[in-house]
């Protein structure tokens, strides 16, 4: 192997483009409520978030794009892909067009309103949303960077993101959980309304995330290298499929 070949494997290993680690990735987060942790276990580009008190347990599989929710209360399961959100979204677009025909511009004021309650709101905030870096941290001995989601210029948000090297998380196991991230993000604001933060390029994992009051929303606990029953990431087979 030649020098240059050294310099330039040294170089992908220190910015974790090449990923030497065998063993798969868990992660434990502790939210505010209930106070009971989060784990996510991590394996060949699939990922599942449980916890202990919640009956829904989310699975997402990195080369399928597809995310899976199964309700353990009453074993059912329901799925869906990047394509099927995009198509979903089409749908309730022309579904909102529909129904404002005929409206005057107060009635479909009132009726933007329900479709914001519902987390429906498409686009109609994304220009009062941003994100900014304040300053450096460090937290339980790892680098992060703190920023501070606003709408409508009002903090709405503080995080202190860290990027997977920091952490300890390879790279394949890291660019899973961000997609997830992106994903979930994709349909709790609004379907296609991201985060600001994801907008921006605010990509890591949240050592710890405070409300606009300052409270804590969740807080990093642990990451450990395990070797996880890839049954974990599989639909037991006394599930049923929910549309």
């Amino acid at each position: 192997m030649t020098r240059f070949n050294l310099v330039l494997l040294y170089l992908c290993l220190a910015l974790g483009y090449i990923n030497t680690a065998t063993a798969d990735t868990v992660v434990l987060f502790e939210t505010n409520n209930p106070r009971t942790p989060d784990t996510i276990h991590i394996k060949d580009s699939k990922i599942r978030l449980s916890n202990a008190q919640d009956p829904i347990v989310t699975l997402f599989d990195y080369k399928s794009k597809k995310l899976t929710m199964l309700n353990q209360d009453d074993k059912t399961y329901y799925q869906i892909t990047e394509k099927g959100l995009k198509k979903v979204v089409r749908k309730l677009k022309q579904l909102q067009t529909e129904l404002k025909q005929g409206l005057n511009p107060k009635q479909q004021a009132q009726l933007d309103k329900v479709f914001k309650k519902q987390g429906l709101a498409f686009n109609s905030n994304a220009a009062h949303q941003s994100v900014k870096k304040v300053k450096s941290s460090n937290i339980k001995g790892i680098d992060c960077d703190v920023y501070v989601t606003l709408i409508n210029k009002q903090v709405n948000g503080t995080h202190c993101i860290a990027s997977g090297r920091y952490i300890g998380i390879n790279s394949v196991d890291f660019r899973t959980y961000l997609h997830l991230m992106y994903f979930l993000k994709q349909i709790s604001f609004g379907l296609n309304n991201v985060d600001p933060a994801m907008q921006n390029g605010f990509t890591g994992m949240p050592l710890v995330s405070y409300d606009a009051k300052g409270n804590v929303m969740s807080k990093f606990i642990s990451v450990s290298s395990h070797n996880i029953d890839k049954q974990l990431f599989t639909i037991p087979s006394e599930y049923s499929k929910t549309h």
